[in-house]
């Protein structure tokens, strides 16, 4: 797979950042995060009609007043992030690919890192952006956006966020505009602790094997279909991410307590802001579809 990067720029917020904001302490827990980028691909087949790709610059230089310490830089000696609207990352690349090889079996799993606008370890330097998006174009007219942004500023669930804002404003929907709060350090202020050694690097290790498992439409319907009964009397189904995402980590539970970590991620991204009521559901409800998760491994 060959990607020609075509153009590169900084989209920078459409308002300045109020001088009082300049700085942004980290939380605690945010200071002993892995160096890492949370990155994400969203894919668009050419039908869904998102030509309109200056759209998605206006409508991101629109949302970054809101989240003005993604268009700053992070500097480790102090644990804060200098939000002077050095800007986020764009890039616009052509691909020599269709889309449906990159979704299907057409290419390597670990190709798709490059797909990416930075390594995900290429993170907490000066130089690095906060934020990078790089617009992937496919021959078929599809594309491929895909975003990565500083463990240190966002989580799984804030980067959602983002997007959802992004969406929100790139279809001008002002209804009920998306305003984070980056009041984390109020509740865990920041300690200056010392760096964690997690192991992560920069560049990519060779030694790691990445393998992809996919599930078309009919699968991920039939693990629905077995769990139904679990949520005849809840406020919402589960989601196909998480009946996917509960099926493997029960297969992968015989392999150690890597899954374990994955629970809790998996009910963390499904929470949402419902609170820890919502947890405690959530918590029971997996609990139970990993046990017929468990079930259906072994008739299958």
């Amino acid at each position: 797979m060959k990607i020609n990067i075509v153009c590169r720029e900084f989209i920078k917020p459409s308002r300045p950042t109020p001088e009082k904001l300049r700085t942004y302490k980290i939380s605690c827990v945010d200071e002993i995060n892995p160096t890492i980028n949370i990155v994400g691909l969203l894919y668009y087949p050419s039908t869904d009609n998102i030509g309109n790709l200056n759209n998605l610059e206006k409508s991101l230089e629109e949302i970054l007043p809101q989240f003005y310490p993604l268009a700053g830089r992070y500097i480790k000696e102090n644990h804060s992030v200098d939000c002077s609207d050095q800007g986020v990352e764009y890039i616009q690349a052509q691909v020599d690919r269709e889309l449906l090889e990159i979704i299907g079996s057409g290419v390597e799993p670990v190709e798709l890192n490059d797909l990416l606008p930075v390594e995900v370890g290429a993170a907490d330097e000066a130089s690095d952006p906060i934020m990078s998006v790089q617009i992937n174009k496919f021959k078929c007219g599809g594309v491929a956006i895909a975003i990565a942004i500083s463990h240190r500023i966002v989580d799984a669930s804030s980067f959602g966020t983002l997007l959802s804002a992004w969406s929100k404003a790139s279809r001008g929907d002002n209804n009920e505009p998306i305003i984070p709060n980056f009041d984390s350090p109020s509740y865990f202020p920041g300690e200056n602790l010392g760096k964690l050694d997690l192991g992560t690097i920069r560049t990519r290790d060779p030694t790691i094997v990445t393998k992809r498992i996919l599930f078309d439409k009919k699968a991920i319907a039939n693990l629905r279909a077995r769990v139904s009964h679990l949520y005849e009397n809840s406020y919402r189904p589960p989601s196909r991410v998480l009946v996917v995402s509960s099926f493997l980590s029960e297969a992968l539970f015989v392999g150690g307590s890597f899954c374990r970590r994955l629970l809790c991620v998996v009910i963390t991204q499904n929470m949402g802001n419902h609170g820890i009521s919502s947890y405690r559901r959530q918590l029971t409800f997996v609990k139970e579809l990993f046990h017929l998760c468990r079930n259906i491994l072994v008739e299958t």
